[in-house]
């Protein structure tokens, strides 16, 4: 019983120190990457290279001595649709699409909307210049792709990321006497999506997976007074 006790607390203590070892900051100027891993198991992450952006925060989790698996709060970037059925006093036309677009951020006319119908690309509009869409053809489904595109560069930083929203399928839905409303924030287009993302830890670094390269890339510890700063922005 003592040698299972003393084995325990010995498990426990290694656990703790091992995590104390994970816990920090982790950045270099010879990489995009960037990570804090908070020792209640939290961790912030950035990245930037050129002029593209992206950031998380979710959870880590140790799986073993050297491996720990990361999991963003967010894990569905996919914007929901809200239809609203027009009422009496609405102006109503035929063979046109009513929508009302809200994104929390910048200007509407700093995005631009695609509009794919029935799996093609059918319009191409400025998001601030979408109110009425007019039909050409039957929909068998429909569904919108946003891309941030400023009409005056205001920042050095950008994500080229775009997002989509769920797909509408008329059958089921009067869209000629509704309005599609769709509202989200800005910041969901930088955002990066961790799913039981493999980190490897060992010597004071971490290595993230670059699929772009397709190779590992190591990212050291540093001071925790580290200000972590990409652009005008602190990261961590």
């Amino acid at each position: 019983m003592k040698l299972l006790t003393i084995f325990c607390i010995s498990i426990l203590l290694y656990s703790c120190s091992s995590n104390r070892e994970i816990t920090g900051k982790y950045s270099s100027t010879n990489s995009p990457y960037a990570f804090q891993f908070n020792k209640d198991s939290t961790f912030t992450y950035g990245y930037l290279e050129f002029h593209s952006y992206e950031y998380s925060t979710g959870w880590w989790r140790k799986i073993n001595r050297n491996h720990i698996l990361l999991n963003s709060i967010i894990q569905y970037t996919i914007i929901p649709l809200e239809i609203q059925k027009l009422n009496s006093n609405d102006e109503k036309q035929p063979d046109f699409l009513s929508v009302e677009i809200n994104i929390k951020g910048m200007n509407l006319a700093d995005y631009r909307c695609l509009i794919f119908i029935n799996d093609s690309l059918d319009l191409v509009k400025r998001c601030d210049s979408i109110s009425k869409i007019k039909l050409k053809k039957p929909i068998n489904s429909l569904f919108f792709k946003f891309i941030q595109e400023p009409v005056k560069i205001t920042t050095d930083l950008f994500s080229y990321n775009p997002l989509i929203t769920e797909k509408l399928y008329p059958e089921k839905i009067d869209l000629y006497n509704s309005k599609i409303r769709i509202a989200f924030n800005d910041s969901l287009f930088a955002y990066k999506i961790f799913n039981d993302e493999l980190i490897k830890v060992k010597n004071n670094k971490v290595k993230i997976f670059n699929s772009y390269k397709n190779k590992w890339e190591a990212i050291p510890k540093v001071p925790d007074s580290t200000d972590i700063i990409v652009g005008y922005r602190r990261l961590i």
